[in-house]
């Protein structure tokens, strides 16, 4: 809701401006009519991607199972189960419903507002809308991200390839894009790993990111490719334009989803090693670090962010587990493996974003074609939002021409 806050603010300093001359309070109920116009339309793209229409039928289809079922004593299993979709679903209709009511109310009370030039509670009724407005944004931004094996955190690796120490620089500086992108949307981000370059930046890292709307996977995984940015390096004294690859991939966080028996005995290579970076002298001094290879798959993790060793494999552990079951999920759903795009090789034609800060500015997504302007804007996180969102977006519209 961070967006909604930013709004507040900015309607403040418009409302402020305005007396209350009869040309200036049309002006007002104008805004207060666009506002309402804007989240319908939110609220309407929100309806059709969760395709509305289908969940009332299914809704009305659970409630003649659930009525079937509710006398049978010995099918408890299957009461429960339709138990808890008809709670789900009626929770979501009736948010739907709600706001689709509250909507039509406040956008019919700026119909009568403009007829009747009516200014009275004016400032009280636009902040509604706002809220309303947010609302309905937001909802349309759940419904982008949608299913329930995207309601995850998230693991980010991130890898350095071609272009040295200007590769370095570049994942580090996506790295930080990550934690802005986070932070501003209320997650919790914690640095698991961090192998920095021994000039400038980082040869990969790795961050955990939890919390918020508990959809952070949803929203990160089709960051997972190479990302190119060619730019003016600030490494090189012949100030020459150079073009340097970092390659992401994005794993579920399955938490306590996780299946059993995924690792079998004598299956891992488990290494220590002394932390690199800032740490304090017992983290650079002891080998707290570990790295653990999965020898079947090749898959490898590690994790040097606590003091304990002990902690440290703990934490990788997991990550490696979530790997291997994310791995199988995408084998059988017959997915492109998302999970080993960092296994690529890191170069031109490779690239699902390029970041363009010379001779022009540009940041293009070589999927969907979306364009931004403003670089600094996006790798500060806070217009990263318009890329996931137009790649979700094209994605399901995919799925549903396949349908």
């Amino acid at each position: 809701m961070h967006h909604v806050c930013r709004s507040f603010v900015c309607f403040r300093v418009f409302y402020s401006r305005f007396c209350n001359s009869s040309e200036q309070t049309a002006q007002l109920i104008q805004t207060l009519l666009n506002y309402s116009k804007s989240a319908a339309t939110s609220l309407e793209r929100a309806k059709s991607l969760l395709k509305y229409d289908k969940l009332q039928q299914r809704l009305l289809q659970v409630e003649a199972e659930l009525n079937s079922v509710i006398a049978d004593e010995s099918n408890r299993k299957s009461r429960i189960k339709l138990s808890r979709e008809y709670s789900h679903l009626t929770k979501k209709l009736e948010s739907i419903e709600s706001l689709s009511r509250e909507l039509e109310e406040y956008h019919s009370l700026g119909l009568v507002m403009e007829k009747d030039q009516d200014s009275s509670g004016l400032k009280e009724i636009l902040e509604e809308m706002l809220v309303l407005k947010g609302r309905a944004e937001d909802m349309e931004r759940q419904a982008i991200v949608g299913e329930d094996r995207d309601q995850k955190g998230a693991y980010l690796e991130l890898h350095s390839g071609a272009g040295g120490v200007e590769s370095m620089d570049w994942c580090a500086t996506l790295f930080r894009m990550y934690i802005r992108w986070a932070e501003q949307h209320s997650y919790e981000v914690d640095i698991v790993d961090e192998n920095k370059g021994e000039v400038a930046g980082i040869r990969s890292g790795t961050l955990k990111i939890d919390g918020g709307d508990g959809c952070a996977f949803g929203w990160l995984r089709k960051e997972a490719g190479v990302h190119r940015l060619v730019r003016i390096s600030p490494f090189d004294s012949g100030g020459r334009r150079h073009t340097s690859f970092v390659a992401v991939s994005v794993i579920p966080d399955v938490g306590e989803d996780l299946k059993e028996n995924l690792i079998e005995p004598g299956s891992l290579r488990i290494e220590t090693f002394r932390a690199s970076g800032s740490g304090g002298q017992h983290v650079n001094k002891t080998e707290s670090a570990i790295r653990i290879v999965h020898i079947p798959s090749g898959i490898t993790v590690q994790c040097q962010s606590q003091r304990s060793q002990y902690q440290n494999k703990q934490t990788a552990l997991k990550m490696l587990e979530a790997k291997l079951q994310y791995q199988e999920q995408l084998k059988r759903e017959e997915e492109i493996n998302n999970m080993s795009e960092h296994s690529k090789e890191a170069q031109f034609g490779n690239q699902i974003r390029s970041y363009i800060l010379a001779p022009y500015q540009l940041v293009k997504d070589m999927r969907t074609g979306y364009e931004h302007r403003n670089p600094e804007r996006v790798l500060n996180g806070e217009a990263l939002d318009e890329f996931l969102v137009s790649c979700l977006s094209w994605e399901k519209q995919l799925k549903d021409e396949n349908v």
